[in-house]
């Protein structure tokens, strides 16, 4: 996928057969499809679908939101075992603030002033 605006890392790990699965989850800059009818958002879930997708929505910031409830939904749906961070640490699916980032986000926050 090209035009990625955003990504992530996960590990599924699998506690019935004790394997751990790398998932990367991209999503592309959205698009009309159909100027201020609808819009696309390119999704792929690497490691757990096997081709990439499109989310649409009424506009560019509604595919977006769009394409993250449908991977949380993958995620949820394909779960076998536990989702986790790079690091190790527990992944809560919709839970950005329990990511490790969260802290950076909130110094940004900080200094930015927001």
């Amino acid at each position: 996928m090209t035009d990625l605006i955003a990504q992530r890392s996960l590990l599924l790990f699998d506690t019935s057969a004790g394997e751990t699965t790398r998932a990367e989850i991209k999503l592309g800059r959205p698009y009309w499809t159909e100027q201020n009818l609808e819009a696309a958002c390119p999704v792929a879930v690497e490691g757990l679908l096997l081709l990439p997708t499109e989310v649409h929505g009424i506009d560019p910031l509604n595919a977006i939101q769009n394409a993250i409830l449908f991977v949380d939904s993958c995620l949820a749906g394909k779960l076998q075992g536990q989702l986790l961070w790079p690091d190790g640490q527990p992944y809560d699916i919709g839970g950005a603030a329990a990511s490790p980032a969260a802290q950076i986000s909130d110094e940004l926050n900080d200094i930015l002033g927001w």
